[in-house]
């Protein structure tokens, strides 16, 4: 995957963890699993299944139509196999900072549309997931002397920011950056953290989305992109 500027490059490691507990691979190899997308940047498929699942034409009201796309082969009882190809292809997700942003809003909107509370837990689960643990690190130091509880609740932030930490380094390994870029996976969190929230809060506005130079309105539309 190319960076082409710091903020991507600070931000996907941490993007990619989520993906990796919420889209794995493994479910998407799976064919007792339901979980069932594409990477829209490259992928092969017979003529034969893409005619039979309608096409681009039958996604073509998705923001995320490759996940969309993907969801429906599976769903017809078609297999799908996901491999690592980065030794073989490249592909630019964020240009700059404002498609990185629409690029975060754009994996929650389609959710939020989908099913309210289930992507209102789904940020939850990465609020805690990939931020929550350095305030609270920082909020039992402050108050480490008071009891108890601050002593739990410092270890219990300290084992999780640790474990981030090395999930950021195993990410940025992975998609050829340097170590540099792990060290502020607080500051690419929360960037992913808020760029969910305004997916969620901007979901039904007029513009809730601007991808390759467009502006989407979706509340239109019902999505149904991933299943997970």
């Amino acid at each position: 995957m190319l960076c082409l500027d710091r903020w991507t490059k600070i931000t996907l490691p941490m993007i990619s963890t989520f993906l990796h507990t919420r889209f794995s691979a493994l479910r998407v190899n799976d064919p007792n699993k339901k979980t069932g997308y594409f990477f829209g940047s490259f992928f092969i498929i017979k003529k034969d299944v893409y005619e039979s699942v309608g096409m681009h034409e039958g996604v073509k009201h998705e923001i995320i139509e490759d996940g969309a796309l993907g969801k429906k082969v599976k769903e017809s009882g078609f297999k799908i196999k996901m491999v690592r190809g980065d030794h073989l292809i490249d592909a630019v997700w964020a240009r700059d900072r404002s498609s990185l942003w629409h690029a975060i809003k754009r994996l929650m909107v389609p959710l939020y549309l989908q099913n309210k509370g289930y992507a209102i837990g789904i940020f939850f689960a990465v609020l805690f997931l990939l931020f929550m643990q350095f305030p609270l690190l920082v909020y039992s130091i402050i108050f480490f002397n008071e009891g108890n509880s601050f002593l739990l609740l410092f270890a219990s932030a300290l084992t999780a920011s640790i474990l981030l930490y090395i999930a950021a380094f195993i990410e940025t390994k992975i998609l050829h950056l340097k170590f540099s870029n792990a060290l502020l996976c607080p500051v690419g969190s929360f960037i992913v953290v808020f760029g969910f929230f305004s997916g969620i809060i901007h979901a039904k506005s007029n513009a809730a989305i601007s991808w390759r130079g467009r502006s989407y309105s979706m509340k239109e539309y019902v999505q149904d992109s991933i299943q997970v």
